[in-house]
């Protein structure tokens, strides 16, 4: 038995769909969220620095999950993946951040 035959795979998304149709639904889902996101901030008409913040965070977000929705209905390199990660941990962060400093 090689070392490759002991690394678990990951068969299912959520328990219930296949990986690349799961992570392409959860996708389009947290594209429309940014969007929606998007529209909130240019509305609320918050302080300039909110506003900047805003629409460069959905920005990153937006175009994060959008490759991640190209590289998978296209078929193309899993490399481009990465930046989605990379996004995702930085959002976890932020996002607490910005709950303590808006709600505390």
């Amino acid at each position: 038995m090689s070392v490759l035959d002991k690394i678990p795979k990951l068969e299912k998304f959520c328990f219930c769909l296949d990986v690349k149709p799961g992570v392409l639904y959860f996708s389009v889902g947290l594209v429309v969220l940014w969007i929606l996101y998007l529209i909130s901030v240019l509305v609320d008409g918050g302080n300039i620095g909110g506003i900047i913040w805003g629409i460069i965070w959905c920005c990153a977000g937006l175009l994060t999950y959008g490759l991640v929705v190209f590289t998978l209905w296209k078929g193309k390199s899993r490399n481009l993946l990465i930046p989605a990660v990379v996004v995702s941990v930085f959002n976890v962060c932020v996002g607490v951040i910005n709950a303590i400093i808006n709600f505390v």
